[in-house]
């Protein structure tokens, strides 16, 4: 998908933001143990008797769905008996029905509102957070870490609070991390004043360039 200019992170915060921890465990492509862990599901039902899914992502976006043609033949791959479908929806409704939580599986991205880890650990994983609550994911011992982080002016009480809270949700597995973009700005040497925010998407302010 990013042709090899991709960097795998271990919770769902960017790699430069206070908090990000690298120790925190990976999940690697492993078929073996995601058959394992299938044939587990619902006491073996799901493997016998099979399934229907559709994961879903924004129609244009081809990264998403590639990531999620990815995921569909890999689950196909295990098991013959699951069919995995892949749907692009128009933005809007793609929000509107997860929202609603009528998206079992979607591919989806955040950009940061402000340059804060509180703007990417609140949304994803506790309770009353944007993604999280879209996803019904509740865990209550990151619901009283994530309030003391966003309440604690001390910059290593906060990374050692965001540090747990990767931990405990790699435990949980809420979501599936894609690997983080390597950003790349190509300008001629006789422009000045361009660098790479990564709070600006990939973007750079007119005002600053010469």
């Amino acid at each position: 998908v990013l042709l090899g200019a991709g960097s795998t992170i271990t919770m769902a915060l960017p790699k430069s933001y206070l908090g990000y921890d690298p120790n925190v465990p990976e999940y690697v492509l492993d078929l073996e143990k995601a058959e394992e862990e299938c044939k587990q599901a619902w006491g073996g039902e799901l493997w016998e008797k099979g399934m229907y899914l559709t994961i879903t992502y924004n129609t244009g976006n081809t990264s998403r769905q590639t990531v999620a043609e990815i995921l569909a033949d890999n689950l196909e791959f295990i098991n013959p008996k699951f069919t995995i479908e892949t749907r692009g929806v128009q933005w809007s409704q793609f929000l509107d029905e997860r929202g609603n939580k009528k998206l079992p599986v979607s591919i989806i991205g955040w950009v940061p509102d402000f340059a804060d880890p509180d703007n990417f650990i609140h949304i994803f994983y506790a309770s009353s957070g944007y993604y999280a609550s879209q996803n019904g994911y509740v865990n209550a011992e990151i619901d009283a870490l994530d309030a003391q982080a966003r309440v604690n002016p001390d910059t290593a009480a906060r990374a050692d609070l965001y540090s747990q809270i990767g931990n405990i949700a790699y435990e949980d597995a809420p979501y599936i991390l894609l690997p983080q973009g390597v950003p790349l700005l190509v300008m001629s040497d006789k422009v000045q004043g361009v660098y790479n925010n990564p709070n600006l998407s990939g973007g750079y302010l007119w005002k600053d360039i010469s």
